[in-house]
């Protein structure tokens, strides 16, 4: 997000005025209540919408859905990346859940990194995707960029989603 929080909070008042109507929009409502939280540096209302994915039919939902079931009897995916975007930001939130790690949170770099996997050692994580999908045209756009790269300004590649969306 970079910091883009003019930005972030005209697409939540959207998407809470819009999205969350719709059946399938309302398990994404705590999301957009969190964003709208971080861009006003609520922290307790960060911590109550993490809370709130965490529980009952909405934690269900969110933590089974895109491919994410595999993890969902141990780990809430999408508690443990908000959390991480609020450290982020400078937001320590005390989430008192075993789904989401408080070890896995703060965001402290190591002092050396190891390459012990020997198999990985000619892969080039930043290889361009190549191809389209049926959603997309131009897949390389979602490649991971090397920190030598500019990276992406979240809202033109935003938009260029909504953009080329069929």
């Amino acid at each position: 997000m970079l910091g883009e929080f003019d930005w972030l909070a005209e697409r939540t008042e959207l998407a809470l005025a819009d999205g969350v109507k719709l059946k399938a929009g309302k398990s994404y409502r705590f999301d957009y209540l969190f964003f709208k939280a971080l861009v006003a540096g609520d922290k307790q209302a960060m911590e109550d919408n993490i809370h709130a994915l965490l529980k009952g039919k909405v934690a269900h939902t969110r933590n089974n859905e895109n491919g994410m079931a595999f993890q969902s009897k141990v780990v809430s995916t999408w508690g443990i990346m908000l959390s991480k975007m609020a450290y982020r930001h400078g937001y320590e939130l005390e989430i008192d859940s075993p789904w989401v790690p408080k070890e896995w949170l703060p965001i402290k770099p190591l002092n050396n990194y190891q390459d012990n996997i020997d198999f990985m050692a000619d892969f080039d994580v930043f290889t361009p995707f190549k191809g389209g999908s049926r959603y997309f045209e131009n897949t390389s756009d979602f490649s991971p960029k090397s920190p030598m790269e500019v990276q992406p300004n979240i809202r033109e590649w935003v938009e260029g989603v909504i953009r080329n969306f069929p």
